[in-house]
């Protein structure tokens, strides 16, 4: 008898230990899964975090981005679930791309002009005259990435999963006409990147570096009297409180927005996902373009019927002398990248407009 009553002790307790080896088995491999990019392959979902630096005003957020993220999840079946971070939640727009790298988020919507040293050749559609519309500018960097540009981002070990562009920058005034290229002279012109720095250099303008949330209080300081930004972004900033004057007809570059992925973590992902990925990228280019091209023709109706902003072009004879402007500045990108040892620069500026040419025939 005391004999079968060891015995019975002796089975629970193995019972006992099991159960709890089981337990912990388990557990620790959905941390392992959460680790990897938020997934958890017992339920086949995953959990994504995408961080960025626009407000949620911002039409790259509620036209690019926010669209991007419903259509991976709806096309995903629900499997995919992305939680967005704006307006620099997880870290300013300059530490964006070691978040992605390190780990710390899965994604993130990057600006290049942010990273001229590590992702120089994307600063190409900052140049002057590469494309004159958002649509064009979405295409031209989306097949771009094919190629230099996209290998800059594998480097950091990075994915491009979708690219947009801003409109074309103009040349925009707050109390002095420009109808000529004298008339720059004087001008403290707000630039973001290294690229639009030699831009307003050449046109004979003081180049300002200020971030665009802190454009307000330049401006009103009188720290800038001039810039460069799309027309859409004027309300998110401000920049109608100062703004008079609008060159319509020059095209002085733009910034890019991408939106990239941990290489590691999309590397893992099955084909369905990375299908539905690619079909919302698709489905947010070409949704940020045509939203953004539209926007444009309707801000300045506004903008004109209630006599806040005087809209004009250049006579064709200074668009000349402009051009030539614009072709040094080209020559200066190419010199400074070949100065640092990247000889692909030319290469990648034919191919841009190239892309350009096709896409106006």
């Amino acid at each position: 008898m005391l004999l079968r009553k060891g015995m019975i002790l002796i089975l629970i307790t193995l019972l006992i230990m099991l159960t709890g080896c089981g337990g912990a088995s388990t557990t620790n491999q959905e941390e392992a899964d959460s680790n990897q990019g938020g997934t958890n392959s017992q339920q086949e979902t995953y959990t994504f975090k995408l961080a960025g630096y626009h407000p949620t005003t911002s039409p790259v957020s509620t036209e690019y981005i926010e669209v991007f993220i419903k259509r991976v999840e709806e096309l995903s079946n629900g499997k995919v679930k992305i939680e967005y971070f704006p307006a620099e939640q997880m870290g300013k727009a300059s530490a964006l791309l070691d978040l992605v790298k390190n780990g710390t988020v899965d994604m993130a919507n990057i600006s290049p002009a942010y990273y001229s040293d590590r992702l120089p050749l994307n600063s190409v559609t900052d140049l002057p005259n590469i494309y004159s519309s958002v649509e064009e500018g979405v295409q031209i960097l989306w097949n771009l990435m094919g190629g230099e540009l996209g290998k800059e981002f594998t480097n950091q070990g990075l994915r491009p999963l979708a690219t947009s562009t801003t409109l074309p920058y103009p040349l925009f005034m707050v109390d002095k006409k420009v109808t000529t290229l004298e008339d720059v002279k004087g001008l403290k012109v707000r630039v973001a990147g290294a690229t639009a720095e030699i831009t307003v250099n050449k046109l004979g303008a003081t180049p300002v570096k200020v971030s665009a949330p802190e454009q307000y209080s330049a401006f009103e300081r009188g720290v800038l009297n001039a810039g460069m930004l799309a027309l859409t972004s004027f309300p998110t900033y401000q920049l109608d409180d100062f703004i008079k004057y609008y060159i319509n007809n020059i095209y002085l570059g733009g910034a890019s927005n991408i939106i990239t992925m941990n290489n590691k973590v999309y590397d893992k992902l099955p084909e369905d996902i990375k299908t539905a990925m690619e079909q919302a990228s698709k489905e947010a280019m070409e949704n940020f373009a045509q939203k953004e091209d539209e926007s444009l023709l309707k801000y300045k109706k506004e903008y004109t019927e209630n006599n806040a902003i005087e809209f004009y072009d250049l006579s064709e004879e200074q668009l000349v002398v402009w051009n030539e402007i614009f072709a040094e500045v080209e020559k200066e990108w190419v010199g400074n990248m070949e100065k640092f040892g990247i000889n692909s620069a030319q290469v990648v500026l034919d191919k841009a407009k190239q892309e350009r040419d096709n896409l106006r025939k």
